[in-house]
């Protein structure tokens, strides 16, 4: 018979796989500085790939992941050609929460 005595009846899957999908979106660079970018107010595609200094293809492709895990939302603009992105009200919450952890005061 095992005896455990590291608490590991205390892990949940759920929070885990949780924990582990916003440890990634997190470690990845240009996904964190999007997030960052976003803090402030909603942005156009143009404006974050001239603040990244990147593609237009890679800035789309990390807004799309972005979008899928619920961290950020899009909206059309009055040209139907241009999309703004902001933050969700979970994605900010989860923000604010690591930058906190991370001693940033934001």
């Amino acid at each position: 018979m095992n005896i455990c005595s590291c608490n590991c009846d205390l892990l949940d899957i759920k929070s885990t796989e949780s924990l582990l999908a916003m440890a990634k979106t997190l470690s990845t660079e240009t996904k964190l500085k999007i997030l960052l970018i976003l803090l402030g107010r909603e942005h156009c595609v143009c404006e974050i790939q001239n603040c990244l200094e990147k593609e237009q293809s890679l800035v789309s492709h990390h807004l799309s992941d972005l979008v899928e895990t619920d961290w950020i939302k899009q909206r059309k603009g009055k040209d139907a050609r241009q999309i703004f992105y902001s933050l969700t009200k979970d994605g900010l919450k989860k923000l604010q929460t690591f930058l906190k952890a991370g001693g940033v005061k934001k």
